[in-house]
């Protein structure tokens, strides 16, 4: 991160910390949650389908072209650039939480990278987080700047992260202002006709 990019940050930061903390829900007050042992497989893998399916009309819609599956596990499609996009989909109303979810550890007792941090490791360009229901995205192109600016977050704010229960495992993350990332994200939405 440049000194300018740190300023910029650190003045956005330091402005929304009463932000932060008033929508920094636990676990259990987020729209996603319950009170079940999680998701079963079936139902996380359906979620992931309708999430792609959705994504790539809004994708064709908003750039004009089209997104090819993945021929490997690491990342969902590659665009016609040959770029390697991961897409991350959820399933609720934007509007219940002003928060992204970055989910940290995607098995939390083996510390394996999740979200964005996995995105990277596994070499992809682009990560796009998706709301299903609104057939909006956010999509960022600079993914170990995506990730630097939440670690800051995390350490300036003291941020916990939040378990989240699959069905043998935990997973965790930080739930985090989406405004806090305007600088980092190009938005994108599929108009109803």
């Amino acid at each position: 991160m440049t000194s300018a990019q740190h300023l910029s940050l650190t003045g956005v930061s330091a402005d929304c910390t009463l932000s932060i903390n008033n929508y920094f829900h636990p676990i259990s007050r987020m729209p996603w949650s319950s009170d079940e042992e999680g998701l079963q497989l079936k139902e996380q893998l359906a979620i992931g389908e309708q999430g792609e399916q959705s994504f790539q009309a809004l994708w064709k819609t908003n750039f004009h072209n089209s997104l090819i599956k993945s021929p490997v596990r690491d990342y969902d499609f590659l665009t016609e650039e040959g770029l390697k996009l991961e897409l991350k989909s959820d399933n609720y109303h934007p509007d219940k939480t002003p928060n992204f979810f970055f989910e940290r550890f995607s098995v939390l007792s083996q510390q394996k990278p999740g979200g964005p941090w996995q995105s990277y490791e596994k070499g992809a360009d682009l990560f796009v987080y998706q709301f299903v229901l609104t057939s909006e995205a956010y999509i960022f192109r600079d993914i170990p700047e995506l990730i630097q600016t939440i670690d800051y977050l995390v350490h300036e704010h003291a941020l916990k992260p939040r378990k989240v229960a699959n069905k043998t495992y935990f997973a965790s993350g930080y739930a985090i202002e989406r405004n806090l990332f305007k600088h980092l994200y190009e938005y994108i939405k599929l108009e109803q006709l």
